[in-house]
């Protein structure tokens, strides 16, 4: 009940659609309204129709949802929903889900229930790390991390990192902007760069449609019509001055790369380690295109500059630059070709047993674009003892598979892993994660050739 932002990334190899947008629930099942930007062709935002738009929910907290828009389209998608406080929700997970054929663009994503005291331009105010995923004209992978400093509908200084399948080049400095937000709690920002840059489409400036959250965080894809398509979050940094004591205690990382061709998509879970004072471990499990690759330890260094920006040595194949939100929270952008972006954030509840994981959870995949393999949201209920059980609905390359239920799946975390937090949620040992907390878990495929990362919360 209320309403709900949600920010889509779809792809079928041949072609990428982002779509950002929010919709008003009224608790019944009704739909009373909403917007929705796509990134093509250029257009004027969307209106979501209540006639013909509608939603439904089950006591296991997944859904069925419709939203009809203003050109004619009827879209119909699968959503499981968490975060549930005062009895309604606030966090969720989405996936379209009418391609019977499988052969059609097939899109997932998040949804967010919005605070609407910020749909106001001021309400953008102090230092914002932004990140975002998409392709350029020809279709080859672009992922850029950023931060940027924002006052009374401007944005005045920043800078931002891009990675251009492979590519990377020294960062670009954002010189200023404007920042608009509607009553409707959409928005538009457009960035003015120092010099022309591969996310900027061959100019000195980039743009932004966005839809507020609340005044820390925002869903967003770029200015629709422009290349590169990218869509992304943006997250208020809690301080104005960072350093190398802001990475001072162990953080779960979840990175998802792209390299075309041979070998493809690869996904990795695991932790980062850092000492406070510029020396970082980093131990990765990494699925690449099918062949896993376990426990990757590696040490360098890293150093923290005051806006958040993060460079790191020493580290590999796996050497990155990170933007801090917070204190051991932050957005990674990855230096090698499969172009990774992930993220980190603080492990928290150690020792991890079984017993930390207890109650129903909501859960989705988080994939490389384009889109390829196994799609899905569904909902899992661990009895904090070693087993659970569940539902999904998946999108597949041979169509769609509703309604699948798994039952006594065992998982297995123990205080004794070679990592903190590191276990498996099958009997052979297929599926390996790690624990964030106790209402948080990411894991991939060990075996899977088009991998994703698997994001479960409360």
């Amino acid at each position: 009940m209320g309403q709900y932002a949600f920010l889509l990334q779809s792809g079928n190899g041949t072609g990428v659609l982002n779509i950002v947008g929010s919709f008003r629930a009224d608790g019944t099942g009704r739909i009373t309204g909403g917007v929705a930007d796509v990134s093509l062709p250029p257009m004027p935002p969307l209106t979501i129709q209540a006639n013909a738009s509608s939603y439904s929910l089950g006591s296991d907290h997944r859904g069925c949802l419709t939203l009809a828009t203003s050109d004619g389209m009827i879209k119909t998608f699968r959503i499981a929903i968490g975060g549930v406080a005062g009895g309604i929700a606030t966090n969720g997970r989405i996936t379209e889900f009418d391609d019977a054929s499988g052969t059609g663009l097939r899109a997932e994503g998040i949804l967010r229930k919005q605070d609407p005291s910020s749909f106001t331009t001021n309400s953008i105010e102090g230092n914002y790390v932004f990140g975002s995923v998409g392709v350029q004209q020809s279709l080859s992978r672009v992922v850029d991390v950023g931060v940027f400093s924002a006052l009374t509908g401007l944005a005045r200084s920043g800078q931002l990192d891009v990675n251009r399948a492979g590519t990377v080049n020294p960062p670009v400095d954002i010189v200023g902007g404007n920042i608009n937000v509607e009553a409707s709690g959409r928005g538009t920002i457009g960035f003015s760069a120092s010099t022309i840059c591969d996310i900027c489409g061959g100019t000195d400036g980039f743009g932004m449609v966005l839809q507020m959250i609340s005044s820390e965080e925002m869903l967003f894809i770029s200015t629709p019509g422009q290349f590169p398509l990218l869509a992304g979050q943006i997250f208020k940094q809690s301080s104005n001055s960072l350093d190398n004591s802001s990475l001072n205690a162990t953080s779960v990382v979840q990175l998802i790369g792209f390299k075309p061709g041979n070998p493809g998509p690869d996904a990795s879970v695991g932790v980062a380690i850092p000492d406070g004072s510029g020396g970082i471990t980093v131990v990765l499990d990494t699925n690449s295109a099918g062949t896993f690759a376990p426990l990757q330890s590696m040490n360098g260094s890293y150093v923290v500059s005051s806006n958040g920006r993060v460079t790191t040595s020493g580290l590999g194949n796996v050497s990155a630059i990170l933007y801090l939100i917070d204190a051991n929270r932050g957005l990674v952008l990855g230096l090698g070709q499969s172009a990774s972006f992930g993220s980190f954030e603080p492990q928290q509840g150690a020792p991890f047993t079984n017993a930390s994981l207890a109650g129903l959870f909501f859960f989705g995949t988080e994939v490389a674009q384009p889109v390829s393999g196994v799609i899905g949201v569904g909902s899992i209920n661990f009895d904090g003892q070693g087993h659970y059980i569940g539902t999904e609905d998946d999108w597949t390359p041979m169509g769609l598979s509703p309604n699948q239920s798994f039952t006594g799946v065992p998982y297995a975390f123990s205080s004794a892993a070679p990592q903190p937090g590191r276990g498996t949620l099958d009997a052979n040992g297929s599926k390996l994660g790690y624990i964030v907390s106790q209402t948080k878990l990411v894991y991939i495929s060990t075996v899977a050739v088009s991998p994703s990362v698997m994001v479960v919360e409360k």
